[in-house]
């Protein structure tokens, strides 16, 4: 029974993750999650000031666009997954002095290219341009979720909000559809991205998005950009695809881990069933004898040791219900769509573990139908 239960508590964790593995490959990011590829570079440590940085970043973006392998490029101050840099917002005519009254709201500066390149789509108003520069009026693009909490049951169109810290008085241009920043499994998060041109970043990240697979690509582009900067550092050249394996790589971890044990555990477990039920046959090949002696057939005997091994294995699995329902309690923040919980899991393990325990009593069960009724009663 101790096996038993031990065995489903390793499995259900198991279960639990390869479930959340499955719902995450369900989640919308809310952005391209093939055909693209992302390399980060710092133009502080080259030595350029913000107009010789503004100025490097307009070439590398010419320069990648060239490539024919290339259909789309931008440059944004944090990437897509890579988590995010929060400012506090007040909408105008709020105190910017009173903290209370502000929203602690994550931000990105990225360029006119932005959207389309990562396949966030603009669902109100306008995506950045050419003309949204230092010298022109400052503007932002906020998601649906900002736009919702900052100004609920309004048109957030038009409106304008200030930075705490800043003189600025920025004016939302549009709205962006909610998108993944850090986790899949988050929750809406609000967000505003703010022109590169207009908040100049020296580290950045290059995101270009590729006609085919991204990966033979990575190489071209990587090579553009060195061409320009030879002695500057690429960090983080990877293909979108790579960025998502890394965002899982914890829960899949844990189900392999998770899996190996509970599976080990259950082979452990059907072991000794299978060992417990062969001795308890043995100890009761009289009592078989007897029965069968007295009229009891195959299939009757076959019901009664297969009852008491189904027994033990019940008794086992309902103990490891409550102990794998209690352990798996603090798993919630690595779950994708899952809950703690989650019957499917709970469920599938339980009868996984119940066949695999019937077959383990199946021989020593199938064993005792075949007593001779007198062998059985000289039986010492």
């Amino acid at each position: 029974m101790g096996q038993v239960a031990l065995s489903l508590v390793a499995l259900v964790g198991a279960g639990l993750f390869l479930r959340s593995l499955q719902k995450a490959q369900e989640i919308d990011p809310g952005f391209e999650t093939q055909r693209m590829m992302l390399l980060s570079f710092d133009v502080s440590g080259e030595g350029m000031d913000q107009p010789r940085g503004q100025e490097f970043f307009k070439q590398t973006i010419a320069r990648v666009r060239e490539l024919p392998m290339v259909r789309s490029a931008s440059l944004a101050s944090t990437p897509l997954m890579g988590g995010f840099f929060a400012r506090t917002v007040f909408p105008e005519g709020v105190d910017i002095n009173d903290r209370t009254a502000g929203k602690l709201t994550n931000l990105n500066q990225v360029d006119p290219n932005f959207f389309e390149t990562t396949g966030i789509p603009i669902v109100q108003g306008r995506a950045f341009t050419e003309n949204d520069r230092a010298d022109t009026p400052m503007v932002a693009i906020i998601n649906q979720e900002m736009a919702a909490r900052t100004w609920p049951g309004q048109d957030a169109l038009g409106k304008r909000f200030r930075v705490f810290g800043e003189t600025w008085v920025i004016e939302v241009v549009g709205i962006a559809r909610n998108a993944k920043y850090t986790t899949l499994g988050e929750d809406p998060t609000p967000h505003f991205y703010l022109p590169l041109r207009q908040h100049f970043a020296p580290v950045v990240t290059l995101h270009a998005r590729t006609a085919g697979d991204a990966a033979p690509a990575v190489g071209a582009i990587r090579q553009q950009v060195q061409a320009m900067a030879p002695n500057m550092p690429l960090v983080g050249v990877q293909t979108i695809g790579a960025v998502l394996d890394q965002v899982l790589w914890a829960p899949r971890m844990a189900a392999g881990i998770l899996g190996g044990f509970g599976t080990l555990a259950l082979l452990l477990a059907a072991i000794g069933i299978h060992g417990v039920m062969s001795y308890s046959v043995a100890q009761r090949t009289q009592e078989i004898g007897i029965r069968m002696a007295l009229g009891a057939e195959a299939g009757d005997v076959l019901r009664l040791v297969m009852t008491q091994a189904l027994g033990i294995i019940a008794i086992g699995a309902v103990g490891g219900v409550f102990a794998a329902y209690f352990a798996t309690q603090g798993l919630s923040a690595l779950l994708f769509g899952v809950g703690t919980a989650d019957p499917v899991a709970f469920g599938g393990t339980v009868f996984v573990l119940l066949v695999a325990g019937a077959v383990a009593c199946y021989l020593p069960a199938r064993r005792a139908t075949r007593v001779d009724p007198l062998t059985a009663l000289r039986y010492e």
